[in-house]
């Protein structure tokens, strides 16, 4: 293909029951529930040619504990290592956020991500860590999506978010 300067496309199959998606990153097959946009798709090829993450420059402003950089360069070294999701599970006080705020600073550096979503399991915690990443991070834009998108809905169905 190198020698015709194409390059593999991204392949989906399907059974009938599920479909799943070959992007040419390495990763095994996913399954997927529906196709991508072109868009996407773009972005899917550009990302066959990035480079492993090199620059693990941390932030001394946003984690200075020793542990908080090992747990950082654990991750990044886990990502080049053709792995697609971490977790992380530390005690209460030990730096959470501020460590998430930093992957996100080496992943946005190096070219790895395009979008973050932050998850907490109260409204509190999001407002403060929406407050963390605007402090820490002023040049990525940072959006809360909480109680005025939230659609009402009957007590035995979950809130839905508006799009």
């Amino acid at each position: 293909m190198a020698k015709y300067g194409c390059q593999r496309p991204v392949i989906y199959y399907t059974n009938g029951f599920t479909t799943k998606i070959i992007d040419g990153l390495d990763y095994p097959p996913r399954t997927v529930i529906g196709f991508h946009t072109q868009k996407e798709l773009m972005w899917m090829l550009s990302q066959r040619s990035r480079s492993d993450i090199t620059d693990l420059t941390i932030n001394e402003t946003i984690t200075d504990r020793d542990y908080q950089k090992r747990v950082i360069g654990s991750v990044c070294t886990h990502f080049n290592s053709l792995h697609r999701r971490a977790l992380l599970v530390m005690a209460t006080g030990t730096g959470k956020t501020r460590v998430s705020i930093s992957i996100v600073d080496v992943l946005a550096r190096n070219g790895w991500i395009k979008n973050v979503l932050f998850l907490a399991d109260r409204m509190e915690l999001v407002k403060q860590a929406k407050k963390n990443f605007e402090k820490l991070l002023p040049s990525q834009t940072c959006s809360l999506l909480m109680e005025k998108n939230v659609i009402k809905t009957p007590a035995s169905y979950s809130p839905l978010i508006r799009q």
